[in-house]
């Protein structure tokens, strides 16, 4: 496979330039490729081409921007990743459990005798600096009975791997091989693990975070805590509003040689923007080595957004008062609002958030409706003159198109706008995923920029052009704005 630099020079021309190797045949084959694409012949400046073989080209960046498929899956294999830490068994060993999600979305199902079929390899590596200290690899087939399953993020594989390892710094790498789809998918977490070892003073295992909690049966051993299951949420992704349920945290806290009796653990919540929104403090009797927490939070006054939540462990009052915790615990969620949600509490964003993909009399239609009912109906309205499937149980535009939005907030957002409100968010919303992407992270004369190819828009080649003008990662949009080559 040759590869493809795309640039812009002087007259608002498009130069493909590449290595001197293979040259001829690679301009005829960009030509053809374009001329079948629009129906027209394009003319290339060779001359002026060659003479910029000799500059440095930027760097392409194929895969930057992960892969939607038409219905706004992902289409690299995706999985949620997460961690936590507790005392071990073993002597001067911390105990480090990795969970990992895979729902179905992020995997490739193939037809089968008895239904739907995704193969996979999921493998976890644990490294002290280059060294690997822990693996565990799982290879499994995930069979569902019809299509719409496959779809269904609610569906997943939930696994749990344990390793115990002396405290320090450690390297997570998860990787997921998709076999149906022949595409590899790798996250990294940089670790810390405590000594949970026994010491003069009490201690906080790590917070997990739990998509359920019940009590545990005899034959239950998975996901065990004492007599408590616990299911690990792993992508810590909450639900709020009048829709959504608490959120639930598991710890442990571990006595102190000096300190006998209550203990007192203090939890805080912050909105990243709007500061604190919670706060208690509860005594513990500690009348044991150790104590199993289990929390719930109510989620129902919370706006969408990010949360960092502290625990702190204090041995008195009076160190509390003082801000001198024995221990302390910080770490992090988000919240979110079901779309019914958003369209009955927050309809100025579900509106502002159509925009890039609604025509005139869309808009205005979305703005005149003034009631909670009028605002859902317009808004399933919209939804409905675009559902490709009008028989089916889902509205895969719908789908694609709030896939297009995380992908925006995770992706694109800065301190000062969310992802979906940049440039590149609003292009991305309306264009979906490029064909090609040029990345350059150090000009000297504009500064770092990014050109976004889209090949076949109706028929259309459109280039997008976003500079990162102020150094502050919010790339914004040049002309031409609509993307086309003129």
């Amino acid at each position: 496979m040759v590869t493809l630099v795309l640039e812009e020079y002087g007259d608002d021309s498009i130069y493909f330039t590449r290595k001197m190797e293979r040259f001829g045949e690679y301009m005829t084959n960009c030509g053809n490729r374009y001329e079948q694409m629009s129906g027209k012949t394009r003319v290339f400046g060779l001359g002026f081409v060659i003479a910029l073989l000799s500059l440095s080209a930027p760097q392409v960046a194929q895969s930057q921007l992960q892969a939607f498929s038409p219905t706004g899956q992902i289409g690299d294999p995706h999985f949620n990743l997460d961690w936590s830490q507790f005392r071990s068994d073993s002597l001067q060993q911390t105990r480090l459990e990795v969970y990992y999600k895979i729902p179905n979305t992020g995997l490739t199902f193939v037809p089968i005798d008895k239904g739907y079929e995704a193969r996979y390899k999921m493998s976890i590596r644990v490294f002290k600096d280059k060294r690997q200290v822990g693996y565990e690899s799982f290879k499994r087939e995930k069979v569902v009975s019809d299509l719409p399953r496959t779809k269904l993020y609610s569906d997943f594989v939930l696994n749990l791997v344990e390793l115990d390892l002396p405290p320090g710094k450690y390297r997570i790498i998860a990787t997921l091989e998709d076999f149906n789809a022949d595409r590899t998918a790798k996250k990294e977490i940089k670790i810390r693990l405590n000594d949970f070892s026994v010491s003069k003073r009490p201690k906080l295992s790590g917070l997990e975070f739990l998509y359920s909690s019940r009590q545990a049966k005899e034959d239950d051993k998975f996901f065990r805590k004492g007599d408590l299951v616990a299911v690990p949420l792993v992508d810590r992704g909450l639900q709020g509003g009048d829709d959504g349920g608490p959120v639930l945290y598991y710890f442990e806290i571990y006595g102190g040689q000096n300190h006998q009796g209550d203990v007192i653990v203090e939890t805080e919540i912050l909105h990243r923007n709007k500061g604190l929104v919670y706060h208690d403090s509860i005594y513990v009797n500690m009348d044991r080595p150790i104590s199993k927490e289990l929390r719930s939070v109510n989620l129902k006054d919370f706006v969408p957004g990010a949360y960092e939540i502290t625990v702190s462990l204090y041995t008195s009052k009076k160190r509390m008062k003082k801000h001198k915790p024995a221990f302390v615990r910080e770490d992090n969620f988000s919240v979110n609002w079901s779309l019914m949600g958003r369209v009955r509490h927050d309809y100025k964003t579900v509106v502002a958030q159509l925009e890039p993909i609604a025509t005139s009399d869309e808009k205005s239609a979305l703005k005149k409706a003034k009631t909670v009912k009028e605002r859902m109906a317009a808004w399933a309205a919209f939804w409905k003159g675009r559902d490709p499937t009008p028989g089916s149980h889902e509205n895969e535009a719908l789908l694609a198109y709030y896939a297009r939005i995380r992908y925006a907030e995770a992706n694109f957002s800065t301190p000062r706008r969310s992802g979906w409100k940049s440039d590149r968010g609003t292009v991305f919303l309306k264009q979906g995923r490029p064909d090609e992407v040029v990345d350059e992270p150090v000009s000297i004369n504009v500064g770092a920029y990014q050109v976004w190819y889209y090949y076949n828009v109706n028929g259309e080649l459109l280039r997008y052009l976003f500079v990162d003008e102020y150094g502050d990662e919010d790339f914004r949009l040049q002309y031409p704005y609509d993307g086309r080559v003129r």
